[in-house]
């Protein structure tokens, strides 16, 4: 049975024909009809050859490393990580022009992908992949995910600028999550800190809200995701939105 086409897919084929893996082995790979490969490819105006396979930096996504882990609370919140066979593929898609520009500057993702206004940036590497499910972030993570390392304040900012909102008006935020595990994770970090939050159930669904509510709670939020934070490991907008409803 073939597989369905859509975007994904297409990301899959596009990153083995720039390595010039042969067409006979992207189908046979992918489990995709032998035309597919050249019709993406023209699709996008991809040559054959025209990506270079990039050293990936080691020390990407490396507890202990203020930028490290932010892009790791973003991954948490927005990335996607695929094994399948042999190919063990980390992505990011997202329509924020600042956040493409940031990624691309950490980690030099050695494939950028623009349809209409949707970015993807996506690399491949074994190593990586093995480190991030060693932390917890794993394929299928949604859902299930529970972290296997400390959350410090520049992870929980990843997160937030993946995941979180800020009100428009009122002195409260929430953070969303599919993971009831990594709601009560954030909780209990919170607390630690001396911030109250409320982790509550959306409609009876997959969705869980972390609530930070009391604006005492509020400003010390912001205090503790901003601080020691930088132009290039946060995102501005959400940063300045805070700051005009404290100044308010």
């Amino acid at each position: 049975m073939k597989k369905r086409y859509n975007s994904d897919l297409e990301l899959e084929v596009l990153a083995l024909y720039k390595e010039n893996l042969e067409i006979k082995d992207i189908c046979k790979r992918l489990n995709v009809y032998k035309d597919y490969p050249s019709i993406v490819a023209k699709k996008y105006g991809i040559a054959r050859g025209s990506g270079k396979k990039s050293t990936i930096n080691s020390e990407l996504f490396t507890v202990g490393n203020k930028n490290s882990e932010y892009w790791l609370g973003y991954i948490i919140a927005d990335g996607n990580i695929s094994c399948i066979d042999r190919s063990n593929r980390l992505s990011l898609a997202t329509t924020d022009l600042e956040i493409k520009d940031k990624f691309i500057s950490y980690c030099k993702a050695n494939y950028h992908l623009q349809k209409d206004n949707l970015h993807v940036m996506h690399f491949c590497s074994k190593e990586i992949v093995t480190k991030l499910i060693s932390y917890g972030i794993t394929a299928k993570k949604s859902l299930t995910l529970k972290l296997d390392i400390p959350i410090t304040s520049h992870l929980l900012r990843g997160i937030f600028d993946g995941d979180g909102s800020v009100h428009n008006k009122r002195h409260y935020c929430k953070i969303t999550t599919g993971s009831l595990v990594l709601g009560n994770q954030i909780v209990d970090y919170l607390e630690e800190q001396g911030i109250y939050s409320k982790l509550r159930n959306r409609n009876n669904t997959n969705h869980y809200d972390v609530w930070v509510e009391r604006k005492a709670d509020f400003k010390k939020f912001f205090d503790l995701i901003y601080f020691d934070s930088e132009d290039c490991i946060r995102l501005n907008r959400k940063y300045h939105k805070f700051i005009n409803l404290l100044s308010s």
